[in-house]
């Protein structure tokens, strides 16, 4: 089948101990993604205290710091708030006015259109 090799002693025993290293690593990377999401969650009911007229506007927002931070993705979580919020103001008052409960599903804008017209010699068989 495909190429079979038996690791010696010696290698098995630097995997293993490499295996073992990893696992016991990965409580404390997971009580440090832990803090830092409740770093991160305190941080943005803040936000919202601070601004209220962005609650119900949750897209709109995670969109902009979506954008934002891919922009800046090296400057600290509070700056990139900073920056967010005219972007913020600006996409909602962009999308307020947009109706789409009235949406047609199906639209029949494109039933009229013709297929365009052919000619030969444009590669045909």
């Amino acid at each position: 089948m495909g190429f079979e090799y038996e690791l010696t002693d010696r290698e098995q025993y630097i995997v293993d101990k490499a295996a073992e290293k990893a696992l016991l690593a990965l409580p404390e990377a997971w009580a440090s993604l832990s803090l830092n999401d409740k770093g991160l969650d305190k941080k943005n009911s803040q936000f919202y205290r601070d601004y209220p007229e962005f609650k119900g506007q949750e897209k709109s927002v995670v969109s902009v710091l979506a954008e934002i931070d891919g922009k800046h993705p090296f400057i600290p979580y509070e700056e990139k708030l900073k920056k967010a919020v005219p972007e913020i103001r600006k996409r909602i008052s962009q999308i307020s006015g947009l109706n789409v409960s009235d949406v047609n599903p199906t639209p029949d804008s494109f039933q009229n259109i013709a297929p365009p017209k052919i000619s030969k010699g444009n590669g045909e068989i």
